[in-house]
């Protein structure tokens, strides 16, 4: 009887070490759930972030681009006017050497 009575309290005894380690698995494997979540969480957080930088990047160079066109057009322009300015510049100069000569 006392062989029966030690091996019912070892079944009882590993029976309690099973249920704690039951309880440390469950709680471990609910942790690493919800570290998976926040990482999901954190990659999607941090593809819209890639999306935005895109698009603000895209839109930089499009604003780059607008700017360097206008600048080219300003550019275009006054080199025009200089153009003129040196071309009425020089039919005066002509004009007064034909008048003195």
């Amino acid at each position: 009887m006392s062989l029966v009575s030690s091996q019912s309290q070892s079944l009882i005894k590993y029976e309690a070490e099973l249920a704690q380690l039951r309880g440390k698995v469950a709680s471990q494997t609910m942790e690493m759930e919800e570290k998976d979540r926040l990482l999901l969480s954190k990659d999607k957080v941090v593809a819209e972030m890639r999306v935005k930088a895109t698009a603000k990047v895209q839109s930089t160079v499009e604003q780059l681009t607008d700017d360097k066109k206008v600048e080219e057009d300003l550019t275009e322009k006054l080199a025009l006017k200089v153009n003129r300015f040196c071309v009425s510049d020089s039919y005066l100069i002509n004009f007064m050497d034909h008048i003195l000569c």
